[in-house]
Protein backbone atom coordinates (compact mmCIF):
# COMPACT_ATOMS: atom_id res chain seq x y z
CA UNK A 1 0.00 0.00 0.00
CA UNK A 2 2.58 2.35 1.11
CA UNK A 3 4.85 1.35 -2.08
CA UNK A 4 1.80 2.05 -3.66
CA UNK A 5 1.49 5.22 -2.80
CA UNK A 6 4.66 5.99 -3.37
CA UNK A 7 5.07 5.23 -6.67
CA UNK A 8 1.74 7.37 -7.94
CA UNK A 9 3.85 10.18 -5.54
CA UNK A 10 6.94 9.59 -7.94
CA UNK A 11 4.84 9.04 -11.08
CA UNK A 12 2.85 12.81 -10.20
CA UNK A 13 6.12 14.29 -9.41
CA UNK A 14 7.78 13.08 -12.54
CA UNK A 15 5.26 14.23 -14.19
CA UNK A 16 5.39 17.62 -12.63
CA UNK A 17 9.02 17.93 -13.44
CA UNK A 18 8.57 16.78 -16.92
CA UNK A 19 5.76 18.91 -17.49
CA UNK A 20 8.07 22.23 -16.07
CA UNK A 21 11.03 20.70 -17.87
CA UNK A 22 9.06 20.67 -21.39
CA UNK A 23 7.50 23.94 -20.35
CA UNK A 24 10.94 25.69 -19.73
CA UNK A 25 12.07 23.77 -22.98
CA UNK A 26 9.58 25.06 -24.74
CA UNK A 27 10.59 28.63 -23.82
CA UNK A 28 14.10 28.41 -24.64
CA UNK A 29 13.01 27.21 -27.73
CA UNK A 30 10.92 30.36 -28.63
CA UNK A 31 13.52 32.57 -26.63
CA UNK A 32 16.66 30.84 -29.28
CA UNK A 33 13.81 31.19 -32.32
CA UNK A 34 13.01 34.88 -31.63
CA UNK A 35 16.83 35.90 -31.24
CA UNK A 36 17.31 35.83 -34.47
CA UNK A 37 14.77 38.65 -35.48
CA UNK A 38 15.80 40.18 -32.36
CA UNK A 39 19.25 40.75 -33.39
CA UNK A 40 18.44 41.39 -37.27
CA UNK A 41 15.55 44.27 -36.06
CA UNK A 42 18.33 45.79 -33.67
CA UNK A 43 21.06 45.86 -36.80
CA UNK A 44 18.67 47.74 -38.74
CA UNK A 45 17.73 50.57 -36.14
CA UNK A 46 21.40 50.93 -36.24
CA UNK A 47 22.01 51.28 -39.87
CA UNK A 48 19.03 53.76 -39.79
CA UNK A 49 21.28 55.97 -37.22
CA UNK A 50 24.57 55.48 -38.88
CA UNK A 51 22.63 57.01 -42.43
CA UNK A 52 21.24 60.00 -40.40
CA UNK A 53 24.95 60.76 -39.33
CA UNK A 54 26.03 59.97 -42.85
CA UNK A 55 23.49 62.62 -44.31
CA UNK A 56 24.46 65.61 -41.49
CA UNK A 57 28.20 64.49 -42.15
CA UNK A 58 27.77 65.04 -45.96
CA UNK A 59 25.59 68.29 -45.80
CA UNK A 60 27.86 69.78 -43.38
CA UNK A 61 31.25 69.11 -45.27
CA UNK A 62 29.77 69.84 -48.87
CA UNK A 63 28.09 73.53 -47.20
CA UNK A 64 32.32 74.08 -45.74
CA UNK A 65 33.75 73.61 -49.27
CA UNK A 66 34.65 69.93 -49.07
CA UNK A 67 35.36 68.89 -53.03
CA UNK A 68 34.38 65.17 -52.58
CA UNK A 69 31.13 65.90 -50.76
CA UNK A 70 29.00 67.18 -53.77
CA UNK A 71 25.61 68.03 -53.53
CA UNK A 72 24.06 64.97 -55.57
CA UNK A 73 25.98 63.02 -52.77
CA UNK A 74 24.15 65.21 -50.33
CA UNK A 75 20.94 64.74 -52.44
CA UNK A 76 21.77 60.79 -52.35
CA UNK A 77 22.44 60.07 -48.68
CA UNK A 78 19.36 62.15 -48.22
CA UNK A 79 17.52 59.73 -50.48
CA UNK A 80 18.70 56.77 -48.69
CA UNK A 81 17.73 58.04 -45.04
CA UNK A 82 13.94 59.02 -45.97
CA UNK A 83 13.98 55.72 -47.81
CA UNK A 84 14.82 54.03 -44.64
CA UNK A 85 12.83 55.87 -42.59
CA UNK A 86 9.82 55.29 -44.31
CA UNK A 87 10.77 51.27 -44.54
CA UNK A 88 11.92 51.24 -40.47
CA UNK A 89 8.28 52.11 -39.26
CA UNK A 90 6.32 49.77 -41.70
CA UNK A 91 8.33 46.74 -43.05
CA UNK A 92 9.60 44.50 -39.96
CA UNK A 93 8.13 40.89 -39.56
CA UNK A 94 6.81 40.14 -36.19
CA UNK A 95 7.66 39.95 -33.38
CA UNK A 96 8.20 43.61 -33.38
CA UNK A 97 10.44 44.74 -30.65
CA UNK A 98 9.17 47.03 -28.21
CA UNK A 99 11.99 50.09 -29.37
CA UNK A 100 10.22 49.97 -32.53
CA UNK A 101 6.35 49.60 -31.05
CA UNK A 102 7.40 52.55 -28.55
CA UNK A 103 8.76 54.50 -31.21
CA UNK A 104 6.76 54.49 -34.01
CA UNK A 105 5.28 58.11 -33.29
CA UNK A 106 8.88 59.15 -33.63
CA UNK A 107 9.32 57.56 -37.22
CA UNK A 108 5.87 59.59 -38.30
CA UNK A 109 7.20 62.56 -37.19
CA UNK A 110 10.78 61.89 -39.20
CA UNK A 111 9.35 60.80 -41.79
CA UNK A 112 7.02 64.10 -41.90
CA UNK A 113 9.80 66.14 -40.97
CA UNK A 114 12.01 65.48 -43.72
CA UNK A 115 9.55 66.36 -46.29
CA UNK A 116 9.53 69.83 -44.99
CA UNK A 117 13.74 70.47 -45.59
CA UNK A 118 13.38 68.47 -48.78
CA UNK A 119 13.02 71.55 -50.53
CA UNK A 120 16.27 72.73 -48.32
CA UNK A 121 18.79 69.59 -49.26
CA UNK A 122 17.49 70.03 -53.02
CA UNK A 123 18.86 73.63 -53.14
CA UNK A 124 21.71 73.15 -50.79
CA UNK A 125 24.88 74.47 -52.36
CA UNK A 126 28.15 75.35 -51.01
CA UNK A 127 28.34 78.41 -48.15
CA UNK A 128 24.40 77.39 -47.59
CA UNK A 129 24.53 77.79 -43.68
CA UNK A 130 21.00 78.68 -43.79
CA UNK A 131 20.19 75.82 -45.31
CA UNK A 132 22.10 73.64 -43.32
CA UNK A 133 20.95 75.54 -39.78
CA UNK A 134 17.09 74.46 -41.55
CA UNK A 135 18.25 71.11 -42.06
CA UNK A 136 20.05 70.92 -38.73
CA UNK A 137 16.82 71.80 -36.43
CA UNK A 138 15.34 68.54 -37.86
CA UNK A 139 18.03 66.35 -37.18
CA UNK A 140 18.86 67.93 -33.66
CA UNK A 141 15.35 67.54 -33.03
CA UNK A 142 15.31 63.71 -33.25
CA UNK A 143 18.82 62.69 -33.54
CA UNK A 144 19.08 62.07 -29.68
CA UNK A 145 15.15 60.16 -29.91
CA UNK A 146 16.85 57.54 -32.94
CA UNK A 147 19.68 57.20 -30.67
CA UNK A 148 17.49 56.31 -26.92
CA UNK A 149 15.55 54.33 -29.10
CA UNK A 150 18.80 52.16 -30.47
CA UNK A 151 20.11 51.88 -26.53
CA UNK A 152 16.35 50.41 -25.89
CA UNK A 153 16.79 48.23 -28.80
CA UNK A 154 19.65 46.95 -27.47
CA UNK A 155 18.52 46.93 -24.10
CA UNK A 156 15.58 44.76 -24.85
CA UNK A 157 18.12 42.54 -26.91
CA UNK A 158 20.15 42.09 -23.64
CA UNK A 159 17.21 41.53 -21.43
CA UNK A 160 15.82 38.76 -23.70
CA UNK A 161 19.40 36.98 -23.35
CA UNK A 162 19.11 37.40 -19.83
CA UNK A 163 15.56 36.23 -19.44
CA UNK A 164 16.57 32.92 -21.75
CA UNK A 165 19.63 32.56 -18.70
CA UNK A 166 17.40 32.59 -16.09
CA UNK A 167 14.81 30.00 -18.45
CA UNK A 168 17.85 28.00 -18.51
CA UNK A 169 19.13 27.74 -14.94
CA UNK A 170 14.99 26.80 -13.61
CA UNK A 171 15.13 23.54 -16.06
CA UNK A 172 18.21 22.68 -14.46
CA UNK A 173 16.77 23.14 -10.99
CA UNK A 174 13.85 21.41 -11.82
CA UNK A 175 15.28 18.36 -12.76
CA UNK A 176 18.41 17.64 -11.61
CA UNK A 177 19.15 14.22 -13.85
CA UNK A 178 18.28 15.93 -17.24
CA UNK A 179 21.25 18.97 -15.66
CA UNK A 180 23.90 17.54 -18.28
CA UNK A 181 21.31 17.80 -21.23
CA UNK A 182 20.31 21.15 -20.14
CA UNK A 183 23.47 22.35 -19.93
CA UNK A 184 24.45 21.41 -23.39
CA UNK A 185 21.07 23.28 -24.33
CA UNK A 186 22.15 26.00 -22.42
CA UNK A 187 26.00 26.01 -24.26
CA UNK A 188 23.95 25.53 -27.34
CA UNK A 189 21.88 28.49 -27.29
CA UNK A 190 24.78 31.15 -26.45
CA UNK A 191 26.87 29.70 -28.98
CA UNK A 192 23.78 29.92 -31.29
CA UNK A 193 23.35 33.49 -30.01
CA UNK A 194 26.97 34.12 -30.60
CA UNK A 195 27.06 32.42 -33.82
CA UNK A 196 24.03 34.84 -35.11
CA UNK A 197 25.38 38.03 -33.74
CA UNK A 198 28.49 37.15 -36.13
CA UNK A 199 26.79 35.63 -38.72
CA UNK A 200 24.07 39.07 -38.57
CA UNK A 201 27.40 41.62 -38.56
CA UNK A 202 28.42 39.41 -41.65
CA UNK A 203 25.40 39.91 -43.64
CA UNK A 204 25.05 43.12 -42.91
CA UNK A 205 28.87 44.23 -44.33
CA UNK A 206 27.47 41.89 -47.47
CA UNK A 207 24.01 43.92 -47.23
CA UNK A 208 26.06 47.42 -47.24
CA UNK A 209 27.60 46.14 -50.26
CA UNK A 210 25.47 44.95 -52.19
CA UNK A 211 23.47 48.03 -51.50
CA UNK A 212 26.30 50.08 -52.41
CA UNK A 213 26.32 47.98 -56.05
CA UNK A 214 22.93 48.34 -56.64
CA UNK A 215 23.12 52.49 -56.23
CA UNK A 216 25.62 52.14 -58.44
CA UNK A 217 24.11 50.27 -60.95
CA UNK A 218 20.54 52.15 -60.48
CA UNK A 219 21.58 55.33 -60.77
CA UNK A 220 24.90 55.62 -62.56
CA UNK A 221 26.08 55.52 -66.20
CA UNK A 222 29.39 52.77 -65.85
CA UNK A 223 31.37 54.50 -69.12
CA UNK A 224 30.84 57.84 -67.85
CA UNK A 225 30.18 58.01 -64.15
CA UNK A 226 27.38 60.45 -64.60
CA UNK A 227 23.82 59.86 -63.85
CA UNK A 228 22.09 57.35 -65.89
CA UNK A 229 18.83 57.43 -68.21
CA UNK A 230 16.96 55.99 -65.57
CA UNK A 231 17.87 58.40 -62.63
CA UNK A 232 17.18 61.04 -64.51
CA UNK A 233 13.59 60.22 -65.27
CA UNK A 234 13.06 59.98 -61.47
CA UNK A 235 14.63 63.11 -61.22
CA UNK A 236 11.81 64.20 -63.84
CA UNK A 237 9.22 62.57 -61.77
CA UNK A 238 10.26 64.85 -58.62
CA UNK A 239 9.60 67.82 -61.15
CA UNK A 240 6.04 66.49 -61.81
CA UNK A 241 5.52 65.67 -58.79
CA UNK A 242 6.29 68.34 -56.89
CA UNK A 243 9.09 67.60 -54.70
CA UNK A 244 11.90 69.75 -56.91
CA UNK A 245 10.96 73.05 -57.61
CA UNK A 246 12.26 76.29 -58.39
CA UNK A 247 14.36 77.82 -61.20
CA UNK A 248 14.50 74.83 -63.19
CA UNK A 249 16.87 74.66 -66.34
CA UNK A 250 17.05 71.76 -69.40
CA UNK A 251 20.33 71.94 -71.28
CA UNK A 252 20.46 68.81 -74.23
CA UNK A 253 23.33 68.49 -75.22
CA UNK A 254 24.45 66.75 -78.01
CA UNK A 255 28.09 66.22 -79.43
CA UNK A 256 29.36 67.39 -83.42
CA UNK A 257 31.18 64.87 -84.92
CA UNK A 258 31.31 62.32 -82.52
CA UNK A 259 30.60 60.20 -85.03
CA UNK A 260 33.22 60.76 -86.72
CA UNK A 261 35.57 59.99 -84.98
CA UNK A 262 33.95 56.94 -83.70
CA UNK A 263 34.47 56.33 -87.07
CA UNK A 264 37.80 56.91 -87.92
CA UNK A 265 39.70 55.81 -84.75
CA UNK A 266 37.20 53.16 -83.37
CA UNK A 267 35.03 53.07 -80.29
CA UNK A 268 37.53 53.20 -78.14
CA UNK A 269 38.90 56.82 -79.00
CA UNK A 270 34.69 57.54 -78.98
CA UNK A 271 34.33 56.04 -75.28
CA UNK A 272 37.75 58.08 -74.23
CA UNK A 273 35.37 61.09 -75.83
CA UNK A 274 32.65 60.99 -73.93
CA UNK A 275 34.52 60.10 -70.71
CA UNK A 276 36.24 63.56 -71.29
CA UNK A 277 33.83 65.55 -72.18
CA UNK A 278 31.38 64.35 -69.13
CA UNK A 279 34.22 65.25 -66.78
CA UNK A 280 34.10 68.85 -68.64
CA UNK A 281 30.44 69.48 -68.43
CA UNK A 282 30.99 68.96 -64.88
CA UNK A 283 33.40 71.52 -64.63
CA UNK A 284 31.71 73.63 -66.47
CA UNK A 285 28.89 73.34 -64.28
CA UNK A 286 30.92 74.23 -61.25
CA UNK A 287 29.72 70.70 -60.03
CA UNK A 288 26.22 72.37 -59.15
CA UNK A 289 23.94 70.23 -61.45
CA UNK A 290 22.44 67.50 -62.51
CA UNK A 291 24.45 65.85 -65.46
CA UNK A 292 23.09 62.64 -66.99
CA UNK A 293 23.98 60.50 -70.00
CA UNK A 294 20.88 59.97 -72.21
CA UNK A 295 22.56 58.04 -74.46
CA UNK A 296 25.03 57.37 -76.86
CA UNK A 297 26.64 60.93 -77.45
CA UNK A 298 23.48 62.83 -75.69
CA UNK A 299 23.75 64.33 -72.38
CA UNK A 300 21.13 66.62 -70.05
CA UNK A 301 21.71 68.93 -67.52
CA UNK A 302 19.45 70.24 -65.20
CA UNK A 303 20.15 73.41 -63.50
CA UNK A 304 18.46 74.80 -60.47
CA UNK A 305 19.07 78.74 -61.25
CA UNK A 306 18.74 81.81 -62.69
CA UNK A 307 18.13 82.20 -66.35
CA UNK A 308 21.55 83.81 -66.29
CA UNK A 309 23.24 81.12 -64.77
CA UNK A 310 21.97 78.52 -67.04
CA UNK A 311 23.07 80.57 -70.42
CA UNK A 312 26.54 80.98 -69.32
CA UNK A 313 26.52 77.10 -68.26
CA UNK A 314 25.81 76.54 -71.68
CA UNK A 315 28.15 78.74 -73.36
CA UNK A 316 30.77 77.58 -70.60
CA UNK A 317 29.88 73.82 -71.85
CA UNK A 318 30.22 74.76 -76.00
CA UNK A 319 33.91 76.30 -74.63
CA UNK A 320 35.22 73.46 -72.57
CA UNK A 321 33.80 70.51 -75.30
CA UNK A 322 35.53 72.43 -78.32
CA UNK A 323 38.93 71.94 -76.52
CA UNK A 324 41.03 69.23 -78.00
CA UNK A 325 41.09 65.66 -76.36
CA UNK A 326 44.34 63.68 -76.67
CA UNK A 327 44.20 60.28 -77.45
CA UNK A 328 47.00 57.57 -78.27
CA UNK A 329 49.00 59.95 -79.56
CA UNK A 330 46.49 61.27 -81.89
CA UNK A 331 44.33 64.95 -81.26
CA UNK A 332 40.47 64.12 -81.30
CA UNK A 333 38.04 67.72 -81.54
CA UNK A 334 34.45 67.49 -81.19
CA UNK A 335 31.88 70.48 -81.15
CA UNK A 336 28.72 70.76 -78.85
CA UNK A 337 25.24 72.04 -79.34
CA UNK A 338 22.61 72.82 -76.88
CA UNK A 339 19.13 73.70 -76.40
CA UNK A 340 17.84 75.20 -73.64
CA UNK A 341 14.69 75.43 -72.02
CA UNK A 342 12.53 76.17 -68.42
CA UNK A 343 10.22 74.83 -66.41
CA UNK A 344 6.95 77.00 -67.16
CA UNK A 345 5.17 77.68 -63.80
CA UNK A 346 4.74 75.51 -60.76
CA UNK A 347 1.97 73.27 -62.96
CA UNK A 348 4.34 72.93 -65.83
CA UNK A 349 5.49 69.48 -66.60
CA UNK A 350 9.09 68.44 -67.36
CA UNK A 351 8.32 66.60 -70.56
CA UNK A 352 7.19 69.85 -72.18
CA UNK A 353 10.32 71.83 -70.92
CA UNK A 354 11.93 68.31 -72.26
CA UNK A 355 10.61 69.01 -75.41
CA UNK A 356 11.31 72.34 -75.76
CA UNK A 357 14.62 71.84 -74.78
CA UNK A 358 15.11 69.35 -78.04
CA UNK A 359 13.43 71.94 -80.65
CA UNK A 360 15.86 74.44 -79.56
CA UNK A 361 18.58 71.87 -79.79
CA UNK A 362 17.34 71.54 -83.24
CA UNK A 363 17.43 74.68 -84.15
CA UNK A 364 21.35 74.93 -82.52
CA UNK A 365 22.22 72.29 -85.41
CA UNK A 366 20.34 74.62 -87.82
CA UNK A 367 22.22 77.15 -87.36
CA UNK A 368 25.41 75.57 -87.59
CA UNK A 369 26.51 73.55 -84.71
CA UNK A 370 28.79 74.42 -81.61
CA UNK A 371 26.38 76.82 -80.42
CA UNK A 372 23.47 77.45 -77.57
CA UNK A 373 19.74 78.33 -78.85
CA UNK A 374 17.42 78.99 -75.96
CA UNK A 375 13.72 77.93 -76.78
CA UNK A 376 12.52 81.24 -75.53
CA UNK A 377 14.03 83.15 -78.27
CA UNK A 378 12.65 80.68 -80.66
CA UNK A 379 9.35 81.05 -79.80
CA UNK A 380 9.91 85.01 -80.17
CA UNK A 381 10.96 84.44 -83.91
CA UNK A 382 7.84 82.19 -84.28
CA UNK A 383 5.45 84.26 -82.73
CA UNK A 384 6.80 87.18 -85.42
CA UNK A 385 6.28 84.69 -88.02
CA UNK A 386 2.64 84.13 -86.88
CA UNK A 387 2.22 87.61 -86.38
CA UNK A 388 0.74 89.08 -82.78
CA UNK A 389 -2.89 87.77 -82.43
CA UNK A 390 -2.18 85.91 -79.19
CA UNK A 391 -0.11 83.85 -77.70
CA UNK A 392 1.86 80.31 -79.07
CA UNK A 393 1.32 77.25 -76.99
CA UNK A 394 5.07 75.94 -75.89
CA UNK A 395 5.54 73.25 -78.84
CA UNK A 396 4.17 75.93 -81.69
CA UNK A 397 7.85 76.17 -83.01
CA UNK A 398 8.04 72.06 -83.07
CA UNK A 399 5.00 72.11 -85.06
CA UNK A 400 5.57 74.45 -87.39
CA UNK A 401 8.95 73.07 -87.92
CA UNK A 402 7.42 69.50 -88.73
CA UNK A 403 5.35 71.25 -91.05
CA UNK A 404 7.83 72.96 -92.67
Amino acid sequence: MHNGIKFALAAILASVLFAVARGDLASIRALATDSAFYTTQTAELTRLEKEMLTFRMNAALMVDGEEVYTPEAVKLSFDILWSRVNTEGTRFINPRIDAIRNYQATFDGLAAELRTIDHFVQSLEIGDHAGLREIEVVMQKYAPAISQMNNDAYAELYARATELAVRQRGALKSVDHMQWVFVAVGLSVILLLLFQLRNSEKHYKQLQAREADIRTLAAVDPLTGLSNRRHFDERMRAIDDGEWRGDIHMLLVDLDGFKLVNDREGHAAGDHVLRVVSRRLTVATHHRALIARLGGDEFAVVINGKPDEAKAAAHDIVREVAKPIYYDNVTLRVGASIGVAALRGSDALSSVMLQEADAALYEAKAQGRGRACHFDELAIVAKSAFGAAGELPPLALTAKQSAA
